[in-house]
């Protein structure tokens, strides 16, 4: 979750495959030698908090906004579970959502991810003013 300003949620999507490869490119492992336990749920969740804060930083300076992350947490479920039970706990959301998408090389190979940055109600009208789109 983001407050501030401009409260919304982020989100980091990585289909499976990838987010196992991400963690091996990370931990330095050769490709398919991870499982899901506690160090590389660590380690997805750590990837998520940097790349959160960085994000949040770099759109913060754009817009003049203070947006602060809270801490992360970590799902591991088909993509429907895990957007339902984020967006339903998180509250009431936008239906427009900011989405990037992330890659990550290596000398091991390369993963794609999306990054959603899915505003609260209310917050999209104070981002779009705050870029000069209101």
């Amino acid at each position: 979750l983001v407050g501030g300003e401009a409260s919304a949620m982020v989100l980091f999507i990585w289909r499976a495959p990838d987010a196992f490869t991400l963690v091996d490119l990370l931990l330095g492992r050769p490709a398919g030698s991870s499982s899901l336990g506690e160090m590389e749920k660590s380690v997805l969740v750590e990837v998520g908090n940097i790349l959160a804060g960085s994000f949040l930083t770099a759109f913060s300076q754009v817009t003049c906004l203070d947006l602060r992350p809270t801490v992360p947490s970590l799902a591991f479920d088909m993509l429907g579970a895990v957007l339902s039970a984020a967006l339903l706990e998180g509250g009431y959301y936008e239906e427009k959502v900011l989405v990037i998408e992330t890659t990550f090389c290596g000398t091991g190979g390369s993963v794609a991810g999306h990054f959603l940055l899915a505003p609260r109600s209310g917050s999209l009208a104070i981002i779009l003013k705050a870029i000069g789109l209101a």
